[in-house]
């Protein structure tokens, strides 16, 4: 790339872009598109654009700016000059994302993780007594326990490595929901949609009531009030529910009109079906006088956002996808992204099998919460000689005769299992995945993925800058010694 200015030779971005593997996202993108049309933009341009809004935790918009404005981000994408002109417009992003689903950043994610993994691999010149546990084939990670080989069992020798597991939320940008609101919104949508529909009816067709001025009163009415007691909520969602069946219906009345529906939009559409689905739910709960029903939509825009029961102290619910997380040698991967809430104890089997397939064995210890303690688990993990931390099954003993040495068995899983906890807790606060603004349920998983990726290429660089400063380092001490 030519710059009339000097660039440092090495940066963080020159980095990143040896550690992503380019030749692997380019082969998955050129399948989306055919040889005929307007060409598309590279592949190294697509996924590097997403990384660095997801690096530097900024806006579409901003992130085309940033480029246009930073060489260095110019060069991170493959430019050959530097160039102040837009690369592309900041709406294409949403297209960006759409190419790259979960299950492909995923392999791109594995991918960074085997390379590290096969740099950290033993090579021949080892000792053997050492490295019994360690086939330098299988890329395994080096971090296991070192044991002497003639204690260790044949269990103990196939397996190597310590894996943690947790699960985390990544909130949705959704307003907090509440069912008046819910309606209020499915409402206005469908008033709007009456509306347009109406002005493509030929012939005299009275336009269909809806007492729009009427219902925005008492929405209003409802919503300034502070406290509203039980029987209020439950007036004002049979108002609201009164509101929407009635547009409802008026729009079948327009169709069987005669109107013009090649006019509404897919998000229209969209809105229509989820209005019918909202309304089912809500006249369900309301005869039933209860608060839960499968599957309950929580937002006109985004359907697809659940509520994920946390139980933490800052907050009790959270509206996101619920994401399974697995931790080894510092490197995170996801397990499991859904929508809809489930058991993590339950993913502990699934993500023991699929560490043996990356690995090649077994993890010989499991750092885990007590929600994976279940009998399953812990006799899935006892047949292949995998220690599952945590306290056994039942009500807690107190046992004064516990060893030392178990003690400290059990501090030292706690302290390591927090590295999650930590990993977690750099994505909220530094890379966006405290909130996440997408809106579609693919564009919100792309991103999701993307964040862990960006946090994996990042603990490359900074292994690598701990390695280079201690090689400096060793070199200063050695001059020191031969001249001092």
């Amino acid at each position: 790339m030519q710059f009339n200015g000097e660039m440092a030779a090495e940066n963080r971005w020159e980095k990143a872009s040896e550690i992503i593997p380019w030749d692997l996202i380019d082969e998955e993108y050129s399948k989306s598109f055919s040889r005929e049309g307007h060409p598309a933009y590279s592949s190294r341009l697509a996924f590097g654009a997403i990384y660095i809004k997801e690096r530097l935790n900024l806006s579409d918009a901003e992130t085309v700016e940033q480029i246009r404005e930073n060489p260095f981000l110019q060069m991170f994408l493959g430019f050959m000059d530097y160039s102040y002109e837009r690369p592309f417009d900041p709406s294409l992003m949403v297209h960006f994302r759409k190419r790259f689903g979960k299950e492909f950043l995923a392999r791109v994610n594995d991918e960074i993780i085997k390379t590290q993994n096969q740099k950290n691999t033993p090579t021949e010149k080892d000792d053997d007594d050492s490295h019994d546990d360690q086939d330098s084939g299988t890329g395994a990670p080096p971090d296991d326990e070192s044991q002497d080989s003639d204690a260790m069992n044949t269990e103990e020798i196939k397996n190597s490595g310590k894996l943690i597991l947790d699960a985390t939320c990544a909130p949705q940008d959704i307003k907090h929901p509440k069912d008046v609101d819910l309606l209020n919104d499915c409402r206005e949508s469908t008033e709007a949609i009456i509306d347009k529909l109406h002005g493509t009816v030929t012939g005299k067709v009275t336009k269909p009531r809806t007492d729009r001025n009427q219902a925005r009163k008492r929405y209003l009415r409802f919503i300034k009030s502070k406290k509203p007691r039980k029987q209020h909520i439950r007036r004002a969602v049979r108002e609201q529910m009164r509101y929407v069946n009635r547009n409802l219906n008026s729009i079948e009345w327009l169709v069987q009109q005669g109107a013009d529906c090649s006019i509404l939009s897919a998000r229209e559409w969209k809105d229509i079906r989820v209005s019918h689905e909202v309304l089912r739910q809500q006249k369900q709960m309301y005869e039933r006088k209860e608060h839960r029903v499968p599957d309950r939509i929580v937002s006109l825009s985004q359907p697809h956002v659940r509520a994920i029961i946390r139980g933490k102290a800052r907050t009790n619910v959270e509206f996101g996808a619920k994401v399974n997380v697995s931790i080894v040698n510092g490197y995170a991967a996801i397990e499991n992204l859904s929508w809809n809430p489930y058991n993590e104890g339950g993913e502990l089997i699934a993500c023991v099998e699929r560490y043996q397939e990356r690995y090649g064995q077994y993890p010989s210890v499991v750092l885990a919460d007590k929600i994976y303690r279940t009998r399953e688990n812990l006799r899935y993990c006892k047949e292949n000689g995998i220690r599952l931390s945590g306290p056994p099954l039942g009500r807690p003993v107190l046992d004064k005769t516990k060893s030392r040495e178990s003690l400290m068995i059990e501090l030292s899983d706690n302290a390591e299992r927090n590295e999650v906890e930590g990993k977690f807790g750099l994505g909220k606060r530094k890379f966006g995945l405290d909130l996440i603004m997408s809106k579609l349920a693919s564009t919100s998983e792309s991103e999701i993925s993307m964040q862990f990726i960006v946090m994996n290429v990042e603990k490359r660089i900074r292994d690598f800058l701990s390695q280079l400063f201690i090689f400096k380092k060793f070199n200063f001490q050695c001059s020191i010694s031969l001249f001092g």
